[in-house]
C-alpha cells in the first residue's frame, strides 16, 4: 500500500496541520492583544536632581562655592535659601551620589567631583 499519491497527500496534510497550529498561537496572540489593549511602555522621567530637592540645592550651593562645605555650613546655606534642614538631613540627602556627583575631603567636608 505505498501508493505516492497517498503518501503525498498524507504530507501535505502534516504540512497544513502545522501551519493551522501556527495561525491559531497567532491568533491567540492577536485577541489577547486586542483585550488588553497594545504593551504601554514605561516613559522614562529626565534625568538629574528634582528642583527644589535637597541634592539640587546641594549642587547648587556647591557648584558657586569654590571651596568644600561642611555638612553644617550646607545646612545653613539651606536655612538661608528657605529650606530649614539639620545638617544630618543634609548628609543623609546627598549620601547616594556621593561616589558620582559630590564627594567629602578626610574632614569630611563636601565638594563637587569634577
Amino acid at each position: 500500500m505505498d501508493d505516492p499519491v497517498i503518501a503525498a497527500l498524507q504530507l501535505a496534510i502534516e504540512t497544513k496541520q502545522k501551519e493551522l497550529v501556527q495561525l491559531q498561537a497567532a491568533l491567540r496572540n492577536r485577541e489577547l492583544e486586542t483585550l488588553n489593549g497594545p504593551r504601554k511602555r514605561r516613559n522614562r522621567k529626565k534625568t538629574g536632581f528634582q528642583k527644589g530637592s535637597v541634592p539640587f540645592l546641594v549642587h547648587e550651593i556647591l557648584k558657586n562655592t569654590p571651596a568644600p562645605l561642611a555638612a553644617s555650613a550646607l545646612a545653613e546655606e539651606l536655612t538661608k535659601r528657605g529650606k530649614k534642614m539639620e545638617s544630618r538631613f543634609v548628609a543623609a540627602g546627598i549620601a547616594r551620589y556621593i561616589p558620582a556627583i559630590f564627594d567629602r575631603t578626610a574632614e569630611g567636608a563636601y565638594f563637587l567631583v569634577k
